[in-house]
């Protein structure tokens, strides 16, 4: 459902089945045994300090340092995207949100 590049030309590919890495070389399959949880990932957004932002099927998460910290005030909202402003603001694209 999205793809987003690195500037080391690594792709992160959101799919219905989980997270998958492109390194140019080998396909890798980041799910269970990395700490992010299974299932439907809508969207994921490096950023220009390494962190991946990842929007999952409900709720946010970040893969930082290599490993996967769920956002649990994040739990309830539906992201759909995630962008990145130019000052490394990270933004979330809701269709509805905590209060719906």
């Amino acid at each position: 459902s999205h793809i987003a590049f690195e500037p080391d030309g690594r792709a992160w590919l959101s799919t219905d089945r989980g997270l998958i890495r492109y390194d140019g070389v080998a396909w890798e399959r980041i799910g269970d045994a990395h700490g992010v949880p299974s299932g439907p990932v809508r969207c994921a957004q490096p950023t220009t300090t390494g962190d991946l932002w990842l929007a999952l099927e409900r709720g946010v998460g970040v893969i930082r340092a290599g490993r996967y910290i769920a956002k649990p005030a994040l739990a309830a909202w539906s992201v759909r995207r995630i962008r990145l402003a130019t000052d490394g603001t990270v933004w979330l694209c809701c269709d509805r949100g905590q209060d719906d």
